[in-house]
């Protein structure tokens, strides 16, 4: 990767993780602008940053000069999405009666996914994938002890190191009700550690050498002992698992060959998965308050997609939570708020905006993860993958303002999977200048 390229990741990365809560957001103005779900600044940043690219003279079409060799599978998908949008926005407006600025407070990071077209061009060798992943992988690791630390000091001393920058983690922290190993839980840096886990089995399958192998036992203990005592987030600990497994299935099938490797993967893989969710339903959904958001999760699903049409094609839309928030999260009966939320369901929520015209956004979206697979280099790295997009369908999408930027470097590292051996760029990123 470029210098250029480097530093606007470094800050991106930077806002994505909140600066590690070393500094006070969600009591500054920040906290509109640059938030665990606020990501105005990072869309700012992005559309920066493409423009500097574009107008940076011949270098940036010198990358993307692949375009016409490479197959790009999600393009379609992001242009069906962007022009729903436009459908669902205007919609929110007239039915509602919002204002356009409002409405599109309400809807624009969905803009962020214009770093796929970015990404996929400049991002075309394992050379720059390592570099990038690396990068991924040191912010993860001062994240993840950072809410180490802070989870031991509030647990033990009852005081707050560094801040905590999100209500979520802050009432849940405090609170000391969800303790794991003599850890209070703070969640919300559970996304981005788990992308990062999810890139360094990209690259451990891949056989490319990004660290030395204590090290990334190390760096992979560390994030792993966030997930599991400080996040307690059951469905990355899950998928953590099922990572695990397949990177353990590449490992075996390379050296027996596929039907030896298949017997000897069911034989061991069965016990470990069935022992391990054991131990995590006891330890996490025997909790009496977490099965009970598991059950208004239920509900939620239930109730948003009744209301798929509601308005027609589309469902709720672009709402104002505070004019339209019994719509969104539910009323009871009794006139009081059932809580639900867009983004403790999934792929659903996505679905509560986009109604009918999301079922279809879902179908392309679909389509181009089948194609993209059918014609992968890598099909182990692609299921890696596939493992966190579809595992996260059901409680955490890659759609919601906290994990949408995620989406356009999976997407870009599906298409380059698709053509790694396509056509050969290394020779000419050596020659390239900083």
């Amino acid at each position: 990767m470029k210098k250029t390229d480097k530093f606007f990741l470094i800050i991106f990365l930077l806002l994505q993780t909140n600066f590690f809560d070393l500094i006070n957001i969600r009591n500054s103005f920040l906290n509109g602008f640059a938030s665990y779900s606020q990501k105005k600044l990072l869309l700012l940043i992005i559309l920066i940053y493409i423009i500097v690219k574009f107008f940076g003279g011949n270098r940036f079409s010198k990358d993307i000069s692949g375009l016409s060799y490479n197959k790009s599978f999600f393009s379609i998908f992001v242009y069906t999405l962007f022009f729903s949008w436009v459908i669902v926005y205007y919609g929110t407006v007239a039915h509602y009666g919002q204002s356009l600025l409002s409405t599109f407070f309400n809807s624009y990071y969905f803009f962020i996914l214009l770093l796929y077209f970015v990404y996929s061009y400049l991002l075309n060798s394992w050379e720059k994938w390592v570099d990038f992943i690396k990068i991924v992988l040191w912010f993860s690791t001062i994240l993840s002890l950072t809410k180490i630390l802070q989870s031991f000091v509030l647990s033990k001393f009852n005081y707050i190191i560094f801040y905590l920058n999100t209500n979520n983690d802050y009432n849940t922290a405090t609170q000391l009700k969800f303790m794991t190993l003599g850890f209070t839980r703070i969640p919300s840096a559970t996304d981005f550690v788990f992308f990062s886990i999810l890139l360094m089995f990209v690259i451990l399958g891949s056989g490319k050498k990004i660290l030395s192998s204590s090290a990334v036992a190390i760096l992979f203990f560390i994030q792993f002992f966030y997930l599991f005592a400080v996040g307690q987030t059951r469905s990355y600990l899950l998928l953590t698992v099922l990572l695990v497994i397949v990177y353990c299935a590449i490992k075996v099938f390379r050296k027996f060959g596929n039907g030896g490797g298949l017997a000897i993967g069911l034989i061991l893989s069965t016990p470990v998965t069935f022992l391990f969710l054991s131990f995590l339903n006891q330890l996490l959904v025997g909790n009496s308050s977490r099965s009970v958001a598991l059950t208004i999760r239920q509900d939620a699903i239930q109730y948003y997609i009744q209301n798929l049409r509601y308005n027609g094609i589309f469902s709720f839309g672009f709402l104002r939570d505070d004019l339209y928030g019994q719509l969104i999260h539910g009323v009871g009966i009794n006139g009081m708020s059932l809580g639900f939320n867009y983004d403790d369901v999934g792929i659903f929520g996505f679905l509560a905006i986009f109604g009918l015209i999301g079922v279809f956004i879902m179908f392309i979206y679909s389509l181009s993860l089948m194609l993209a697979f059918t014609y992968s280099r890598n099909k182990f790295i692609t299921f890696m993958i596939y493992v966190y997009i579809f595992g996260s369908w059901t409680s955490l999408s890659l759609f919601d303002p906290q994990r949408i930027f995620y989406l356009p470097v999976l997407l870009a590292l599906l298409d380059f999977l698709t053509n790694e051996n396509v056509i050969n760029l290394e020779g000419r990123e050596k020659n390239e200048k900083i």
